[in-house]
């Protein structure tokens, strides 16, 4: 039993798992994708040691974990390590209220097209979570928290979410320096992003050195060009005028879940100068203030309505940054030179 390491049980018309599976110590991946009759799991599943991937996905006949009689600890020792699969299942609210808790050891976890209403607040106990995937969730109403490690979340095509949920993904970005992308419907970006830019770039001031800086980009993207949803954009820092640091930025992100053509989503992206401060001596930065230019050369898969920018300002001193007014620079009168920031 110690050498079965794969496990595949797709397709088949199995209606229980035994608690004995759970002598399968060397089993690092367990497949029961379209068992359409499997109606709960054995809690001996999460106890594996050395379970990797778990692949559920449209398993609709799932409603309850079972324990067995001498298992009435809860099942917080989970080995599930990787990635988890319940895509396309029916679940309750109340059993992935009892199913998050066992991974708080998974990395990737994907709930695409299942029925829940709620992702509850126990979705902090998944600790080592970096990637969580809802996408068409239609029925998803509240989003109640996050882990507190995520990178990536993906709510794509999520029409019922709550307006307080979508405040609360918003915040987070700002909140959660871990946190590198996020994505759900909507078109309004909120007032407190310093910048707002139907054009492609975004500016601001800064004086003696770059700062090591993070930013928050909103972008208010519409239908996807091709069969991926994607976004991959580069962005080149100009200083001056005329210094350029081309690709000075990259962001690279893909899922197989379109977006909705009709449907505006917000993206907001994580974006750290600190990672190419090494390339910042070849560009000439003078005394005294210097303008910067963060400007989007190339794009593919999104229709780019709106970008903002934030500036985490716990990252750095706002009184060596300046953010020119929005305003006054699309209506091209930047010799009032409005910002907003430290004074002059």
């Amino acid at each position: 039993m110690e050498n079965i390491t794969y496990l595949v049980l797709s397709d088949s018309g199995i209606s229980e798992l035994p608690f004995s599976i759970g002598r399968l110590v060397g089993l690092a991946n367990l497949a029961i994708d379209r068992c359409s009759k499997l109606l709960e799991l054995p809690s001996s599943i999460f106890m594996l040691p050395k379970l990797e991937t778990l692949e559920a996905y449209s398993c609709k006949g799932l409603a309850r974990i079972k324990k067995g009689k001498s298992q009435l600890q809860e099942t917080t020792s989970s080995g599930v390590r990787s990635v988890v699969d319940f895509s396309f299942c029916h679940l309750s609210d109340e059993f992935l209220v009892g199913l998050l808790p066992c991974f708080h050891c998974v990395t990737n976890l994907s709930l695409d097209y299942s029925s829940i209403t709620i992702l509850p607040s126990c979705i902090k106990a998944c600790h080592s979570l970096k990637e969580l995937s809802l996408n068409n969730c239609t029925e998803l109403q509240e989003i109640r928290d996050l882990p507190p490690n995520i990178k990536h979340l993906s709510a794509i095509n999520c029409t019922s979410l709550t307006s307080q949920s979508k405040k609360m993904l918003l915040n987070k970005i700002l909140h959660n320096s871990r946190a590198k992308y996020i994505c759900f419907p909507g078109s309004t970006i909120p007032s407190w992003f310093h910048q707002n830019r139907q054009a492609p770039s975004m500016s601001f001031k800064f004086r003696n050195k770059l700062p090591a800086m993070a930013l928050s980009v909103a972008v208010v993207a519409g239908g996807c060009y091709c069969s991926k949803c994607c976004l991959k954009c580069d962005f080149d820092l100009i200083i001056n005028g005329s210094k350029r640091l081309t690709n000075f930025l990259h962001v690279s992100w893909s899922k197989t879940n379109a977006i909705d053509t009709n449907l505006n989503h917000i993206i907001l992206l994580d974006l750290h100068l600190k990672a190419s401060l090494d390339m910042i001596g070849k560009l000439h930065i003078k005394n005294g203030w210097n303008r910067v230019e963060i400007s989007l050369v190339k794009n593919s898969g999104q229709d780019i309505k709106w970008m903002r920018l934030h500036v985490r300002e716990q990252k750095t001193s706002m009184e060596d940054i300046q953010i020119i007014n929005p305003k006054v620079a699309i209506e091209g009168k930047e010799k009032k030179n409005v910002t907003s920031g430290g004074k002059r």
